[in-house]
């Protein structure tokens, strides 16, 4: 098995922030096969569960019942349906876990080695099994049994496949080769942003002095072009004036008037 670094794109950046500032992020996977200049890789996730020593992606469903909490009822507390779900994962008492917890103190997943091993123990499985389920419980009487469901196609509405085709241009065979081309990808991406915002300033000051009379014209491009724009700037003309906001419904002003 090949391991491959990859940029994430500009879209999955956006994602991850709550702001307009991006931050690189690079993804890693395991070529599947290729087809001329693309390349199908296979992305992988971590777990993150184990339940009663087993891991997440092995467990099925528990053997034994267990005893319901007191005045238990899992259509009238949807709190204390999800905690009970809850307090049975990451309950990490087994010798895989021990393995796990001390691999985990010193792999990195910029190291294609310990991503391959990692795979190998199935800690790193295939996205679309990790996406593919969730944990519930069964109910008999005052006992109950964790089992692990198959996602409903609802559920699984808009999960991003685990296999895809990427073009070789794109993928790395080491970690910092990628997160080189990430930093590269958002710096891009603020240049052409920077030129689109410059456009719309330039094309919003032209559509204002289309409706400006020929002797007013350089006054009020004079005028515009020293307004301090910013992203969410918005200019109209409304019966004679020139309005002008950086944003907001209450923050209009008038800049110009062929009214004086």
């Amino acid at each position: 098995m090949k391991v491959v670094f990859f940029p994430r794109n500009i879209g999955f950046l956006k994602g991850l922030s709550n702001d307009d500032k991006l931050n690189p992020s690079v993804g890693f996977g395991i070529v599947n096969n290729t087809d001329g200049d693309r390349v199908c890789v296979n992305e992988y996730s971590l777990i993150e569960y184990f339940i009663d020593g087993v891991p997440e992606n092995k467990f099925l469903a528990d053997a034994d019942w267990h005893k319901l909490p007191v005045g238990f009822k899992k259509n009238k507390d949807y709190t204390k349906y999800r905690n009970l779900i809850e307090s049975r994962l990451n309950s990490l008492a087994s010798d895989e876990f021990a393995d796990f917890k001390s691999f985990s103190k010193t792999a990195q997943l910029t190291n294609p080695n310990d991503i391959l091993y990692a795979i190998g123990k199935e800690w790193l499985v295939g996205r679309d099994i990790i996406n593919g389920y969730n944990f519930d419980i069964e109910i008999e009487g005052d006992k109950y049994k964790l089992v692990r469901k198959a996602k409903t196609w609802t559920e699984n509405y808009g999960d991003k496949p685990s296999s895809y085709f990427e073009y070789t241009k794109n993928l790395y065979e080491n970690y910092e080769d990628a997160m080189t081309a990430s930093k590269g990808l958002i710096a891009n991406y603020y240049v052409q942003m920077q030129e689109s915002f410059k456009l719309n300033i330039e094309d919003s000051i032209l559509w204002i002095l289309e409706k400006i009379p020929e002797d007013k014209k350089q006054e009020c491009e004079f005028i515009l072009r020293l307004l301090p724009y910013s992203r969410g700037f918005c200019l109209r003309f409304y019966e004679g004036e020139v309005l002008f906001t950086n944003g907001g419904e209450n923050n209009w002003r008038i800049v110009f008037s062929l009214k004086t």
